[in-house]
């Protein structure tokens, strides 16, 4: 990290504080989305037609973009839960990784100079 040198409690803090500034903007990002959406949907309240192959369906122009944008939403979400649930299993490995390294006080790793000379 690029704190390495700080306490463990701060440096647990600066993580906290950028993954807390992260999902705050994501949830911004959402949010205004999510608005957006709304003001179109009500926008375009005509009552419209959709044909898919032989049924035909009535609705609220609204009713659609809202379903539209959900059914897209799900879809991205169900392609991503696989790299979501790799990402998630590979961080909870390298901090165990990490942890164990952790453990080794600099007195249990080798001087450098001690090897070599084990090596001539």
């Amino acid at each position: 990290m690029i704190f390495c040198d700080l306490k463990a409690g701060t440096l647990d803090f600066v993580n906290n504080f950028l993954y807390n500034k992260n999902m705050l903007k994501r949830y911004i990002v959402i949010l205004i989305t999510s608005i957006l959406v709304v003001i179109f949907a009500v926008q375009n309240v005509e009552t419209v037609e959709i044909r898919l192959w032989m049924f035909d369906l009535n609705a609220s122009l609204s009713l659609i973009i809202i379903l539209a944008f959900t059914v897209g939403t799900l879809i991205t979400l169900l392609f991503a839960y696989p790299e979501i649930r790799y990402r998630d299993k590979k961080i909870s490995m390298l901090e165990k990784e990490n942890k164990e390294i952790k453990r080794f006080k600099p007195a249990d790793i080798p001087d450098v100079k001690e090897f070599k000379e084990e090596q001539s």
